[in-house]
């Protein structure tokens, strides 16, 4: 055979150069699928990792509870809480008025009064009016269907004696009674007050477990290494101005029992003319685990309020009226307050801040936003 093709047999003279073409062209085939899959993947997949990333609750790390910045341009702010009945005032420091005693010295920190709104003022005046000349209770005669005080009338009889007692303001800072609230609050809201006529201000808690040993709480300072970021539609604190308050569009929620946060939260977001300000890496709102926890689901009124809620919008809010669905998040800095907007795309444009220079100890004036 000397035809270029020793030992092929006649028929494979012309038909083995295509059948190598053909199975070298499948290989490249082949090769170029992977290619292009690999390509797909390096470039497509981390899209929606930004997205969700952009869009998950915020993981911070737990902001210090005591700030080098004393500023002198601070705003007034009311401290409104509830305290129920049956409360056994001891000395056990882990105990529920031992938690309820921290949480109120820690608000003291910044507030210029802090409104007790209670079931037994005697009590209250007994145990929590001797921390200081700025602690006051107030009897209510809130009520509901289920024999349960409700939240808005909770809230209006605290911002009503807030007008009344000894230093009239109206920024209020609703917060649950065993959550102790550590950072600059007076500063934040002032800097909320100069950026926006109307504004809501939250955050997510921190959770820790409360060690109650030999009847001494294991605690040792505001900070520990080991604590836990709440969930994000968890909302334990709102600073707002008084007259903001949905008093007449808030369903009857009754107190400590949950859902009512989240449509709070919800009612702030859609509405067009509030700022609604994420402070959780600004404040720290510092919350025990108690030993013996009840889960919210099987409260006496969680399933009144389940259903107020359910009925008040037409989606479901207990996803949108979270901390993670505000407008803005706020950070603080050493030498400034940063306000940004939200991530809420996948373009990798920068977001829009707005700046508040802080002012400590002797500087003269504040220095207006700069957008």
């Amino acid at each position: 055979m000397a035809d270029g093709h020793k030992g092929w047999p006649g028929w494979q003279r012309f038909t083995a150069p295509w059948t190598h073409r053909l199975k070298h062209a499948s290989i490249r085939a082949r090769s170029g699928r992977r290619l292009s899959a690999i390509l797909c993947f390096v470039l497509l997949v981390p899209l929606p990792l930004y997205y969700y990333a952009q869009r998950r609750p915020s993981v911070f790390t737990a902001p210090a509870a005591v700030d080098r910045c004393r500023s002198r341009f601070t705003a007034p702010v009311t401290v409104i809480s509830t305290l129920p009945r049956d409360i056994s005032y001891d000395n056990v420091a882990c105990s529920v008025s031992g938690r309820i005693q921290r949480a109120v010295r820690s608000w003291l920190a910044f507030a210029v009064e802090v409104i007790l709104v209670s079931d037994e003022v005697q009590a209250c005046e007994r145990h929590l009016r001797p921390l200081s000349p700025r602690v006051f209770c107030v009897a209510h005669m809130c009520t509901s269907a289920i024999k349960l005080p409700t939240v808005k009338c909770l809230i209006a009889t605290g911002a009503t004696a807030a007008t009344t007692v000894t230093s009239p303001t109206d920024l209020l800072l609703y917060v649950n009674n065993d959550v102790e609230l550590h950072g600059p609050v007076p500063e934040v809201a002032y800097a909320l007050t100069q950026l926006a006529p109307s504004f809501v201000a939250f955050g997510q808690r921190f959770d820790h477990d409360d060690d109650n040993s030999h009847g001494v709480c294991a605690r040792h300072g505001p900070l520990r290494e080991r604590v836990e970021l709440h969930a994000a539609w968890g909302v334990d604190y709102f600073l707002f101005r008084g007259v903001d308050f949905p008093y007449t569009a808030m369903p009857e929620f009754v107190i400590g029992n949950w859902r009512w946060d989240n449509w709070l939260a919800r009612y702030f977001i859609e509405k067009k003319d509030t700022l609604t300000v994420d402070v959780t890496a600004a404040v720290l709102a510092w919350h025990p685990r108690a030993a013996a926890f009840q889960p919210a689901s099987r409260r006496i009124g969680a399933q009144h309020n389940d259903g107020l809620g359910r009925d008040s919008f037409a989606t479901d809010y207990r996803q949108t009226g979270t901390v993670d669905r505000s407008e803005a998040v706020l950070r603080v800095y050493d030498d400034a307050l940063v306000l940004c907007d939200r991530a809420r795309t996948v373009e990798p444009a920068p977001l829009p801040c707005r700046w508040w220079r802080r002012r400590c100890a002797s500087d003269a004036s504040p220095t207006a936003p700069v957008d």
